[in-house]
């Protein structure tokens, strides 16, 4: 084993005697907690509307791209999208 080799297994070692990786499928989940899908989000993230649509996250940004659904707006360096915007978008197709 070199030695990268020891220094993940040695951190991987801290962070399960942690309980850092309890629960989490990736690393993602890990280092960015989500806010959940609340009726009061004006502003909805990528994961809240895959959540909304019962899509894949990158399903919406491929769906945003082609014209599928509303383009997000970008607040800074965020992209997302107006909770009205998606409703009504889901209003009109059903």
């Amino acid at each position: 084993m070199n030695r990268w080799q020891q220094i993940e297994v040695e951190a991987a070692e801290i962070f399960e005697s942690d309980g850092y990786y309890a629960g989490a499928e990736s690393r993602r989940e890990i280092t960015k907690p989500r806010e959940p899908l609340t009726p009061d989000l004006v502003l909805l993230r990528d994961y809240h509307v895959a959540e909304l649509l019962g899509i894949g996250v990158r399903t919406v940004w491929a769906k945003a791209s082609s014209g599928e659904i509303p383009k997000p707006i970008h607040v800074g360096r965020l992209a997302k999208w107006r909770r009205k915007d998606i409703e009504a978008w889901l209003a009109k197709r059903r």
